[in-house]
């Protein structure tokens, strides 16, 4: 399962770098880091609310968490920066 994660992860990173242009490095860190590092923290939490049990949590969002990475990688390697017009 994790390796179809890391897929569908890095996947979807290629796809957003494509379509999304970053104006400086700032952007560019909140769309590789931040986005994944809040939804990460957000699921994490849910799951353990409904298990209770943290054990079982790390096994059912690894997956997730490897897609994070995954989708990270593809945006810091493929997301272009365009200045804007106004200096």
């Amino acid at each position: 399962m994790g390796i179809i994660a890391i897929i569908i992860g890095g996947l979807i990173g290629y796809l957003l770098s494509r379509t999304v242009i970053a104006e400086n490095w700032w952007y560019k860190l909140c769309y590789a880091l931040f986005t994944p590092l809040l939804f990460t923290i957000l699921v994490v939490l849910l799951v353990m609310i409904e298990l209770c049990d943290a054990y079982q949590t790390g096994i059912y969002c690894a997956p997730f968490i490897f897609g994070c990475i995954a989708y990270s990688i593809m945006i810091f390697i493929k997301m272009k920066i365009e200045k804007s017009g106004e200096d």
